[in-house]
């Protein structure tokens, strides 16, 4: 689930993903922002949680504009499910 508020011009949006399957090569996953609420970003975060099977999951930022934002999540051995928790910074 995810939220977003505008605040005098600063936009914030954040939440987290549905679990998804991650591996050491990686699971590419999209996320769809809200259609002309970001003119511009200025901050990404993306944080590997609830993680299952391997403890040892991380989550790369692969591209961004201001419709949606690329992620990867890997894990450093074997394959598990997690979940990203993101949080985005715009105006």
């Amino acid at each position: 689930m995810f939220y977003y508020i505008n605040i005098a011009g600063i936009k914030f949006l954040w939440g987290i993903s549905s679990a998804l399957n991650a591996t050491t090569s990686g699971l590419g996953a999209n996320l769809n922002l809200p259609t002309d609420f970001f003119t511009s970003i200025q901050f990404v975060s993306g944080t590997a949680t609830n993680m299952t099977s391997v403890g040892q999951q991380f989550v790369s930022v692969a591209a961004t504009s201001t419709s949606a934002i690329a992620y990867n999540i890997y894990t450093t051995t074997g394959s598990g499910t997690g979940k990203i928790s993101t949080l985005i910074i715009g105006n």
